[in-house]
């Protein structure tokens, strides 16, 4: 069971590419009460199904501003869940904790905390400066870069969290000097390159273009660091490896999209994934008076719609895509003669071509890290 706590729709940065803004609710931020009945809701679903784990997320807005309520939600979650018997050893249920963060109200005692209560932390860094401050800007147009790479200082070790890289039209060209600017500078050994689906200049042809010049270019940095004996975990290439490898696995991993994963908004509405926060064509209830039966009869039916596209039945790559995802098939509202988003099987398709690019030329190699990484050290 996921449940994320979507605390605040406030943040510091406008970035570009953000779309919250287009969904802010009263009240913009969640009240205690609202949490309250979240984690207790969650902790009753969690008895029920008897599950051994659970996720609790922070995510906004920018979460970190809401740091009395993220200590006082991890402390009480963390008490509900000693009261349940679950399905793990004696009962126990394993709680996992993350946070996504601008880092910009970091500071030396929250970073302390977090570590210490074993939080995973994803960073939202979009890599070197021009790459970051050509989307994410202060309100004032300011640019934000150095001010988000000052406050890592009070992160212990920048190398641990997942860096995670927004890019989009704008960015594109920056894409790979960024993902090497962050090995470099910060250390970094898993990165997130989420990709924008949801701009219409993505459909350019001019823009699939860079994006193929860049993922290009990140598969040679990803060949360079392994045959150097360098780690990194690089999300776009290293899924589709693996899904090569190990067809369904991508399936078996899939988001759960309101089945066991849930989203609350700061005004209580329950919605299926923290993308679609806002969008109440996906709203599933509230916390107060819970999950609606027909709204989850809605949503398995918009999934089992999505899971019957006829040209991914026939696609080729199928096993490899990550269509499993129903926010990244959604995300651009576009209507086309095969029913999928064009933008979607352009990044999906520029990935696979990199990652078999990288995995046929360290394959060759022998390269040592790569076959450990991969092949369990054969």
């Amino acid at each position: 069971m996921n449940i994320l706590l979507f605390l605040t729709y406030d943040c510091d940065l406008a970035c570009s590419y953000c779309r919250i803004k287009e969904r802010r609710t009263h009240p913009t931020v969640m009240p205690w009460d609202v949490a309250v009945r979240a984690l207790e809701m969650a902790a009753a679903k969690i008895a029920k199904r008897g599950c051994d784990k659970a996720t609790l997320g922070f995510f906004g807005g920018e979460p970190l501003m809401e740091w009395d309520t993220i200590v006082e939600a991890t402390r009480y979650f963390e008490r509900c869940l000693r009261e349940i018997r679950g399905g793990g050893p004696d009962g126990r249920v394993a709680l996992e904790k993350t946070l996504t963060t601008n880092t910009l109200h970091l500071n030396e005692g929250k970073a302390n905390w977090l570590k210490k209560n074993g939080f995973y932390m994803g960073l939202s860094i979009d890599g070197d400066q021009k790459m970051h401050d050509s989307c994410r800007r202060f309100p004032n147009g300011a640019p934000s870069h150095s001010r988000c790479i000052e406050t890592l200082r009070f992160f212990p070790d920048p190398g641990s969290a997942e860096i995670i890289v927004t890019v989009s039209p704008d960015n594109v060209a920056f894409l790979a000097d960024s993902i090497e600017w962050l090995v470099k500078n910060m250390g970094a050994r898993n990165i997130a390159v989420n990709p924008v689906r949801d701009d219409p200049a993505g459909l350019a042809p001019e823009y699939a273009a860079k994006f193929a010049e860049s993922y290009s270019r990140l598969g040679d940095i990803y060949i360079d660091l392994f045959r150097r004996g360098e780690y990194l975990r690089l999300d776009l290439i290293d899924s589709k490896i693996t899904a090569h490898l190990h067809p369904g696995c991508l399936e078996s991993a899939k988001c759960r999209f309101g089945d066991g994963e849930i989203a609350v908004a700061p005004n209580g509405k329950i919605y299926p994934c923290e993308q679609m926060v806002g969008n109440d064509d996906f709203l599933m209830g509230d916390v107060f008076d819970g999950v609606s039966s027909s709204a989850m009869k809605r949503i398995d039916d918009f999934k089992r719609r999505l899971s019957e596209t006829p040209a991914c039945s026939v696609c080729p790559v199928s096993d490899r895509c990550a269509k499993w995802c129903v926010c990244a098939r959604i995300a651009l509202d576009v209507e086309t003669d095969s029913g999928i988003n064009p933008v979607f099987c352009l990044h999906e398709k520029t990935a696979m071509e990199t990652a078999d690019r990288v995995a046929n030329t360290l394959y060759s190699e022998g390269n040592p890290l790569f076959m450990a990484k991969f092949y369990g050290g054969t």
